[in-house]
């Protein structure tokens, strides 16, 4: 998943409603729910509904499907696991900080000798969060 799909679809999921419909929708499972029940179950009025599905099919968030008078919103298992997977790839794998070079000329001794010289950190290797496993980080780990 490219970084722009994926601000994109958390630019949709930042508002209130529209992440109560995605839950809700997790909730009910692969089947999904007809648009009249998410609405009753929100309580929210039916054009107010529309606007935030629109905003949730236009990212591939949710989709809809036509049962002859009954339209029905499914939840993008696929997709949601795909973001969650690009947040959470690099999960614990260390960062290690920059130093400028206006910075780096403080530190003496052994942290730096030169203004070249990065600071070393020791960092938390991939895998030891207590978040961080194999299952978790792997694309399909999102429950359903």
């Amino acid at each position: 998943m490219d970084i722009v799909h994926a601000a994109r679809c958390l630019e949709k999921l930042g508002h209130p409603t529209r992440l109560e419909i995605v839950r809700l929708l997790v909730r009910a499972g692969p089947g999904g729910l007809p648009v009249g029940v998410v609405r009753k179950r929100l309580g929210i009025p039916a054009s107010t509904l529309w606007h935030h599905i629109l905003h949730l099919t236009s990212a591939g968030l949710v989709r809809q499907q036509r049962e002859v008078r009954v339209l029905r919103c499914t939840p993008n298992y696929r997709l949601m696991e795909m973001l969650v997977a690009m947040l959470t790839e690099k999960c614990c794998a260390g960062v290690e900080p920059a130093v400028s070079k206006r910075r780096a000329g403080r530190y003496q001794g052994s942290v730096l000798k030169t203004h070249t010289d990065r600071v070393r950190f020791s960092p938390v290797r991939q895998g030891s969060h207590e978040r961080c496993s194999a299952s978790a980080r792997q694309p399909g780990a999102l429950r359903r």
